[in-house]
């Protein structure tokens, strides 16, 4: 099996060449094999000449963005032998691929600026040997990924043999400069920070404010007249052709069937105004311990910001979209990787190194029950949870206190988790790890997220909470954005 993989004869790759009218060249990345690993490099294809890749061999695949969003390949070393090539005619690339046997299919025309306009998360998934992940920046810079462990949308669904290689790659807009500033007042109920959010020509609505949601979420009466929602779809590429599948939307406990997608004009939330946005929308949105809203402000919108801060205030609070970073120093600073639209942070328990997602919508912290037992803690007699997502499914679970969470450039002593089996740990790819929620964000006065610098601050209330700085603590690789 191939996804999204198409096919194309040697002559016909080489067809043009050097009597074709000089243009913009194409720029490209090539996953290769190396030594037992894999690397990614780039490559440039002069106008009106092509590049052939041949497999099997070292080459694996081209990771081109086609469009923002989600993309997964499978190469089979059973596909026998095939060549890839990639073509540029004025500033245009046409990748096409040959199977063995198949006729040549060509991929959609890329705008070679199209490029340069996207950041792209590449996990690398072997069928023998260990999944390597690489960020892939706009300036053609690419490194590895050391601050989250690499994604695989197929959720191990594909069987790889040895040779085999499956292919996760995320695409997103590089621009995260302050296309949006201004402040929103917020108001404290329950566990959430809230929001008034109004939609151009529609409704008006408290939301939760939630960086622990990757795409904003509102009900569907929020929407404007003559508005309707579009079903999510995922589309496969395959040397048969396209085949488009439901899409659903990931929740706590499992998954949410009944969403949609529509555009809207723009969206106001206190002085912050935003254009030309799509948003999901849900039929309506259930309570959340106690609260019933309206939607979620996702980390989507709230990137639309060059910094977004978050500042806890007698009875509620103040979201900030800001053009720069705070002057103050932090009491805390930790990098993180954007995976799925998520921040991903790396913490350390006891010498062992587990993911977290960082949540502010979530009103305690979890970790996976397999590694809390792992780290040999035990249960608070009687302090168990029960927690709730979207999709409404209970998740019970039981507390216990790390003795030292280190995180970034610091560490919390006597930090309580609830252990127990998540689903959105599993589908994140993260099922040892953990999710950092509003406990942790109770400890300090505000929190800011440095999108362009990949890097989360907290800064102190009145009163210092439980930190300590870390004795030997080494800066960790950040991946700029």
């Amino acid at each position: 099996m191939c996804i999204r993989v198409t096919a194309l004869v040697l002559g016909l790759a080489l067809a043009g060449g050097a009597g074709s009218a000089v243009g913009q060249s194409c720029p490209l990345y090539v996953l290769e094999r190396s030594g037992g690993s894999f690397v990614i490099r780039e490559d440039t294809v002069p106008d009106g000449e092509a590049s052939v890749y041949m497999w099997p061999g070292d080459f694996v695949s081209l990771i081109l963005p086609w469009s923002a969003g989600q993309s997964g390949d499978v190469v089979q070393e059973a596909q026998g032998r095939g060549a890839t090539a990639a073509r540029c005619e004025r500033g245009t690339l046409t990748v096409t691929v040959q199977q063995p046997g198949k006729e040549p299919r060509v991929l959609p025309p890329l705008e070679a600026a199209s490029v340069r306009r996207y950041r792209m998360r590449v996990s690398v998934h072997p069928g023998s040997g260990s999944p390597v992940a690489f960020i892939v920046h706009p300036d053609g810079s690419i490194a590895r990924d050391t601050l989250a462990p690499p994604t695989d949308m197929f959720r191990g669904s594909v069987p790889l043999q040895p040779g085999d290689v499956s292919i996760t790659t995320e695409i997103r807009e590089a621009d995260v400069g302050a296309r949006a500033v201004g402040s929103v007042e917020l108001r404290r109920a329950g566990p959430y920070f809230l929001a008034t959010l109004q939609v151009v020509g529609g409704g008006e609505g408290e939301v939760i404010v939630d960086l622990g949601a990757s795409r904003t979420l509102l009900s569907r009466d929020m929407l404007p007249p003559g508005v309707e929602p579009k079903a999510l779809t995922a589309v496969e590429h395959g040397p048969e052709g396209e085949r488009v599948m439901a899409g659903s939307m990931g929740a706590f406990g499992g998954e949410v069937a009944d969403i949609g997608a529509a555009p809207l004009a723009g969206v106001r939330v206190g002085s912050v105004a935003i254009s030309d946005v799509w948003v999901n929308v849900i039929p309506e949105l259930p309570e959340l311990a106690g609260v019933q809203v309206k939607g979620i402000l996702g980390a989507d919108l709230l990137q639309h910001a060059a910094v977004t801060r978050l500042t806890a205030l007698p009875g509620g609070g103040r979201l900030d979209f800001a053009a720069e970073v705070r002057g103050e120093p932090p009491l805390l600073e930790v990098p993180f990787s954007l995976v799925g639209g998520l921040i991903i942070v790396t913490g350390t328990v006891n010498g062992r190194s587990m993911p977290f997602i960082l949540d502010t919508g979530a009103r305690g912290s979890i970790v996976a029950e397999s590694t809390v037992r792992a780290l040999g803690l035990e249960p608070i007699p009687g302090a168990g949870d029960t927690f709730r997502g979207l999709d409404g499914a209970p998740v019970e679970t039981w507390a216990a206190i790390i003795p030292s969470l280190r995180l970034g450039n610091g560490s919390l002593d006597s930090f309580r988790v609830n252990a127990g089996s998540f689903a959105v740990l599993d589908r994140m790819g993260l099922p040892g790890g953990g999710l950092l929620g509003q406990d942790l964000w109770e400890r300090f006065g505000a929190l800011e997220v440095d999108w362009k610098g990949a890097v989360v601050r907290w800064f102190p209330i009145a009163e210092p909470p439980d930190l300590v700085p870390a004795e030997s603590f080494a800066p960790q690789a950040r991946l700029g954005v």
